[in-house]
């Protein structure tokens, strides 16, 4: 467990024994139980791991399945790689959404009309026109630097009711969102449909 643990943070041995305040002899004894780890190790150990500290009890490591569709592609060959930063990333996300869907229907607000207008049948120009309709944009930006362009447009997004969520890090610089894994995704919900944008994709 503490072994699939390490390698799941994706952080390099050596790193990662000077994160835990050990050598990597240590670190390697610890992982093959030659040598026990106290209480206040392991607890340092599952946070730098980034993992729930009961996960090091397990009997066998948990199975990292995305909760959402894997349409990841990169040179159109599909990315099935997949980092600890993107899984909690995607379960932050799923957290803060269903929060919102809460406060719209205790606040009695309906399903957003946005969601589901289309299906996966119809044709790709009858869907942006519509997007270009309702979010009042025209087919090329008409002035402004591409950063007023993009913040204008997130402002519309957001006008519509879709929650538009971007950042670089997974709370920390140390957690970095990597673009070659995933610029992007978006999570459907009848209530508060969410976008999120990789911040360190320029």
């Amino acid at each position: 467990m503490l072994t699939w643990a390490r390698e799941r943070s994706g952080i390099a041995v050596s790193e990662f024994a000077r994160k835990c305040g050990v050598s990597q002899d240590k670190l390697s004894e610890w992982e093959s139980g030659r040598r026990p780890l106290t209480f206040k190790q392991a607890m340092t150990y599952a946070e730098k791991a980034h993992i729930p500290f009961g996960y090091l009890f397990l009997t066998r490591p948990p199975i990292d399945e995305l909760p959402i569709p894997d349409l990841r592609t990169v040179d159109g060959q599909a990315n099935r790689k997949l980092s600890a930063e993107l899984l909690d990333l995607i379960k932050l996300m799923q957290q803060r959404q269903e929060w919102y869907k809460d406060y719209l229907q205790q606040h009695f607000v309906g399903p957003n009309p946005i969601v589901g207008r289309f299906a996966v049948k119809d044709e790709v120009s009858s869907i942006v026109h519509d997007m270009r309709i309702a979010l009042g944009v025209g087919n090329h930006p008409q002035r402004g630097s591409w950063e007023d362009y993009y913040r204008d447009l997130v402002n519309r997004i957001e006008s519509v009711g879709v929650l538009v969520m971007r950042q670089s890090d997974v709370g920390h610089y140390t957690r970095p969102l990597r673009v070659e894994e995933f610029r992007g995704f978006a999570i459907a919900d009848d209530y508060a449909p969410i976008i999120f944008v990789n911040h360190a994709d320029a």
